[in-house]
């Protein structure tokens, strides 16, 4: 999940001595998806991504050559809500992974 080797080998695909690049795959860490995402559509290049969940890429005004292929975390919240109501709980802990940063 590191934005600068990223950008760094986005920056290499495109040079011009390379062949031509019209989409990029990837990646599965929405910090650096949102920051490929950015700079990518000034080279109206696609990005697809398989594993970047944050709903803020759905916003189509800063993201607009952006696509991805698993559905938003705002749907899961949906289901997670179900589920609290349907078994009447009112007291949830919730478990999270942490990246490293390295």
């Amino acid at each position: 999940c590191n934005i600068g080797y990223a950008i760094k080998e986005l920056f290499e695909i495109l040079q011009p001595n390379s062949h031509p690049c019209f989409m990029l795959i990837g990646a599965d860490c929405d910090r650096v998806t949102q920051q490929l995402a950015v700079v990518s559509k000034f080279w109206n290049l696609l990005t697809v991504s398989y594993g970047s969940t944050t709903p803020s890429l759905s916003n189509r005004l800063h993201y607009s050559y952006f696509f991805r292929t698993i559905p938003t975390d705002s749907l899961y919240y949906r289901s997670y809500l179900a589920i609290l109501r349907h078994f009447n709980w009112t007291t949830v802990s919730i478990l999270q992974e942490r990246y490293d940063e390295t």
